[in-house]
């Protein structure tokens, strides 16, 4: 409706100060509000106020929606049992009837914009996959393998999964880490520099509450508390990822040291935000698996994909990337895995047998964005842009409307960034 009145009008937009928050907390940002004068009824039972819409890039058969402040300004009494409205005109009160037709109408051109419209991951057929449980002790944990296979390929399938169960992560007490002699992280200090200090690491009441709680839980499943001034080397940050899986060197342990109000702590497996510990856990992966990478299997830190043209070879690489898993002690997450599938996402995109596609994810929040109208918002639009950037042709010639709203800004004038009309007609 907005982009069908005249220019002039248009032009009339200004820039919404706040965002439409729907049922679900979804939060939409409006292109900018306009202030229009309309017309309620015809001939002599008519009357004509002011009002203020905002604007909404959403697909809808209706043309307005008249909301509270609205029916206030025009002092209507809506009734949707009648679909009428009354409201108060120069010669009495004027009654505005809704035809059935009309709202018959509407229903269809929404139910039709809704299938026609409907989100990039819902259309084309999808891969049917299948969940199995291989593990009756853990039967909220299932390892999915795609329908496609044949029966016997899925038997042979499912008895080499179970044949090799321990390659999987149950609980974190399975997680032992990588042996020492494979592999062990030094942090390397230099003994002539002063020792950096932690400090105390404090919670608010409700979070310490938690903390505590969670911490006696796990204590009295897994292993006992020492003296609470000792240090706790049994640490489980995140069992299932990889970096967890490379051991400290014993020595370095104690510099990894900080305290809390429970006691005092250290680290006993590398722990995430070390400058080296993603280029480490690289070439544990890469001295692994070297005589599979570019084989039969692509592997990148955590993320391995094995790859195989038929059917029957594909077990058999399979039981070899066991075999290799087993060497290391390293352990995998059952249900981020999948066998056998014909697509799946990798480092962000979704790998099929063609090549690869964007994630839907990523192109629906792309598709959903509003216009930005802040320098924040902008630069979340740049970086959207360059993780498509392999999917959208010329996007460096596309981009460069967006990328001058950014020139001479500075952290002194940033406040100063503005939209501009060459940059929406693009966004567009």
């Amino acid at each position: 409706s907005f982009e069908n009145l005249n220019p002039k009008i248009k032009d009339r937009l200004k820039e919404a100060q706040t965002d439409l928050v729907g049922f679900a907390g979804e939060v939409s940002k409006p292109p900018g509000k306009i202030e229009l004068e309309v017309c309620f009824g015809n001939g002599g039972l008519c009357r004509r106020t002011s009002m203020k819409f905002i604007v909404v890039r959403a697909p809808s058969p209706y043309n307005v929606i008249l909301g509270r402040p609205g029916l206030k300004a025009l002092q209507a009494i809506p009734s949707t049992i009648y679909s009428m409205m009354k409201f108060p005109i120069p010669k009495g009160v004027a009654t505005l009837v809704t035809r059935m037709v009309i709202i018959a109408e509407c229903r269809r051109l929404e139910k039709k914009q809704m299938i026609e419209g409907g989100r990039p991951e819902e259309k084309g057929e999808v891969a049917a996959t299948e969940e199995v449980l291989i593990y009756p002790s853990f039967p909220d944990q299932l390892v999915t393998i795609d329908e496609g296979l044949s029966e016997e390929g899925k038997d042979q399938l499912k008895c080499l999964l179970k044949d090799n169960m321990g390659v999987f992560a149950w609980e974190p007490s399975d997680m032992t880490g990588v042996p020492w002699r494979i592999i062990e992280h030094a942090l390397n200090v230099n003994p002539s520099l002063d020792h950096v200090y932690q400090k105390r690491r404090t919670f608010s009441m409700k979070k310490s509450g938690v903390v505590t709680n969670g911490v006696v839980e796990w204590v009295k499943t897994y292993y006992n508390v020492e003296s609470i001034m000792g240090f706790k080397y049994k640490c489980f940050l995140d069992a299932y990822k990889g970096y967890h899986q490379i051991l400290m060197v014993k020595e370095d342990e104690e510099k990894t040291a900080f305290y809390t109000n429970q006691g005092t702590y250290c680290y006993t497996k590398m722990p995430f935000g070390l400058k080296n510990a993603g280029a480490m856990y690289q070439r544990l992966v890469d001295s692994a698996f070297q005589s599979q990478i570019g084989r039969n299997l692509e592997a990148y830190m955590d993320d391995m994909v094995i790859k195989s043209r038929d059917e029957k070879m594909l077990l058999a690489v399979i039981a070899e990337t066991f075999d290799n898993l087993k060497k290391i002690n390293m352990k995998l997450n059952l249900k981020k895995c999948s066998f056998g599938v014909e697509e799946g996402k990798s480092l962000g995109y979704m790998v099929m047998s063609e090549g690869i596609r964007a994630n839907p994810k990523k192109t629906m929040a792309l598709v959903d964005l509003q216009s930005p109208r802040t320098l924040k918002e902008m630069q979340s639009l740049n970086g959207k842009l360059a993780s498509l950037s392999h999917f959208l042709a010329k996007s460096l010639k596309r981009s460069l409307p967006f990328l001058n709203t950014l020139k001479n800004l500075t952290k002194e004038n940033k406040h100063e960034y503005g939209w501009t009309q060459e940059a929406e007609e693009t966004f567009q």
